[in-house]
């Protein structure tokens, strides 16, 4: 005997099956999500190293004549806040914050743009190799090129592929020691002058 189904048992059937697809479909975005985010974490975070930083930490460079001072504090939930002024005779200083982790990654900034990528002040050198290429300093990608001697440090020289400034970074502690570069049609110098991290400045 054949039945056919009514119009109501019709719709239960695919309100049921329209339900049971979309539990389907949030298990299968579940299962991709739960894969895919350590990967995702994996490549964000092609660095491990541990950033040098303690409380108290202050490093002194000089910019064409202009004092730059980045000064390192700990902050209630074990990140580091960086607070960089650049002093001017005339005009009144400038002050930028950088809240960062332990890998020295940026996690808060006075511009967003900074956010997700490496401070001005170090970058994990123990793990970087020639040839490798990343996001610093606000976004801008940047390539290292060699390692060589500038000054009175050894360095790693990384290279920044919009304005082609050189950026040095001491080889022991991968700490930012200078820069130089051409801005306004004019060659500029930046130098480490003083700091209480275990390096040389290039003063003394």
């Amino acid at each position: 005997m054949v039945q056919f189904l009514g119009k109501a048992q019709i719709e239960n059937i695919s309100i049921y099956m329209g339900d049971d697809l979309m539990m389907r479909l949030r298990k299968n975005l579940i299962l991709l999500i739960v894969v895919s985010l350590p990967l995702f974490l994996m490549a964000c975070n092609k660095y491990k190293e541990e950033a040098p930083f303690f409380d108290g930490l202050f490093l002194e460079y000089s910019s064409s004549g202009i004092p730059v001072t980045y000064e390192v504090s700990v902050t209630d939930n074990n990140e580091f806040k960086i607070t960089e002024t650049k002093k001017h005779k005339v005009f009144d200083d400038e002050i930028e914050l950088y809240h960062v982790d332990a890998q020295g990654i940026v996690v808060k900034g006075s511009w967003k743009e900074s956010e997700g990528y490496f401070s001005p002040i170090w970058i994990p050198i123990n793990e970087m190799e020639v040839g490798d290429t990343f996001k610093y300093n606000g976004g801008d990608k940047y390539k290292i090129v060699k390692k060589d001697r500038w000054k009175k440090w050894n360095v790693l020289v990384i290279k920044g592929m919009t304005l082609g400034e050189e950026r040095y970074f001491d080889l022991n502690t991968g700490f930012w020691v200078g820069l130089h570069g051409k801005g306004m049609g004019r060659a500029v110098t930046i130098v480490l002058t003083d700091t209480n991290a275990d390096i040389p400045t290039v003063e003394e």
